[in-house]
């Protein structure tokens, strides 16, 4: 049993496909089959061609799976951030509000007592 990584078992979805060898495909009956089976064997596919093309599809959707997730992970980031600058505004718009209240009633109570 060989020891094999995982690396090892992905198949890179941008490489270049090869067709299987027609000779090595009909060897069974001595290749006397015009390279096709006789009808209409490109509907057809071998095992082998069918589980390379799902390891592709299934490396596919992977990949559009992890970019999905970053890009989740950079919208909550977004969110975030504006969240944290929304309360920012928020605290600085109650202090201001206070601050100019609290001088407002010392200035008034100030000419008030200027009157009398």
């Amino acid at each position: 049993m060989t020891n094999t990584t995982e690396s090892a078992k992905v198949v890179d979805f941008q490489s270049s496909y090869s067709p299987i060898d027609y000779y090595s495909r009909n060897s069974h009956n001595g290749g006397n089959n015009n390279y096709n089976g006789g009808n209409d064997m490109d509907k057809y596919v071998t095992h082998t061609e069918l589980k390379n093309s799902e390891l592709r599809l299934t490396n596919k959707i992977d990949n559009i799976d992890n970019k999905i997730d970053l890009m989740m992970a950079h919208i909550d980031t977004k969110f975030e951030s504006v969240n944290t600058k929304f309360y920012q505004q928020k605290v600085w718009l109650i202090t201001t509000v206070i601050s100019v209240a609290a001088a407002t009633c010392t200035i008034v109570g100030f000419m008030i007592k200027l009157i009398h």
